[in-house]
């Protein structure tokens, strides 16, 4: 057993939930579990840096580093929207390309 006193604003929200068929007592487990499991789901995010590491090892994962990126930030900013219409006429659109890998089995 276990006794928590809550404010009152609180039971007052815990209290909206409450149905006859669904008593307080099961409101607040309810609302435990859920708890519960997104605690997990923070788990999971610790173990990002792992997967990164990973990824980094096999050469899969390239990092953001901005003296890499940064000419080609800067440049982009001298393109405009037309000039990148007229550098993409006549490629089809990434969606065509992509049913069409999948036909070829890749």
């Amino acid at each position: 057993m276990l006794t928590i006193h809550l404010p009152n604003a609180i039971r007052r929200e815990l209290d909206q939930e409450v149905t006859t068929d669904r008593p307080l007592e099961g409101v607040v487990l309810d609302l435990i579990r859920v708890g519960l499991r997104h605690r997990t789901s923070i788990g999971e995010k610790v173990s990002r840096p792992l997967v990164r590491e990973a990824l980094q090892g096999t050469g899969l994962w390239e990092p953001l580093d901005e003296t890499v990126w940064a000419p080609y930030l800067r440049d982009a900013e001298k393109v405009t929207h037309e000039e990148v219409r007229e550098m993409l006429a006549g490629l089809s659109p990434l969606s065509e390309d992509i049913v069409a890998e999948r036909d070829e089995g890749r």
